[in-house]
Parts: structure tokens; C-alpha cells; sequence
């Protein structure tokens, strides 16, 4: 980022996106002001990013068979979001 303007709003997720410490450095060190987002899932979207890029970038079927050595025909794989605030 060193170098390049931040014109757009930044999105910010991951765990450390829940401390509003970092959060606040953050905007006065990049001089973000109202333009810093931390989404209402930020914690879950990376997690999910990273599942769909693993999945564009290895066939998980081969990958799990090769592991185990059994033959599968389908992969079904279910993710459920919930939001830990409501708690």
C-alpha cells in the first residue's frame, strides 16, 4: 500500500478487524477518516475467501482422494454464517 492513494472506501476483515485499537491507528495512519468499513461478517469473509480461492486453485476432489486413497465421487461442503454479537 506504501506509495499508492487509497481513493475508495478500504474494507477491513479478519480478527484483528474486531479491535477498535487497530482500527483507529489504522485511519490515522493512512489518513482513512470515514472511509475505513469493518463489515457486519468481517470475521467469517476471510475465511470464505480463502475457501473459494483454494477451490479455483486445486481440484479438492483429487487432492482428498490422493490423501486418503478412497475414491470420491462428490464433495459437498456447507458453510453457515452466524453473527457471535447477537450472543
Amino acid at each position: 500500500m506504501k506509495g499508492k492513494p487509497l481513493d475508495d472506501q478500504v474494507i477491513f476483515i479478519g480478527g484483528v478487524s474486531e479491535n477498535r485499537a487497530v482500527i483507529h491507528f489504522l485511519t490515522q495512519l493512512l489518513d482513512l477518516r470515514d472511509r475505513l468499513w469493518v463489515p457486519a461478517y468481517n470475521r467469517e469473509l476471510g475465511a470464505i475467501g480463502a475457501a473459494r480461492r483454494a477451490e479455483r486453485q486445486w481440484d479438492l476432489d483429487e487432492i482428498i482422494t490422493q490423501a486418503s486413497s478412497i475414491r470420491i465421487s462428490a464433495i459437498t461442503v456447507e458453510v453457515r454464517v452466524t453473527d457471535a454479537r447477537r450472543r
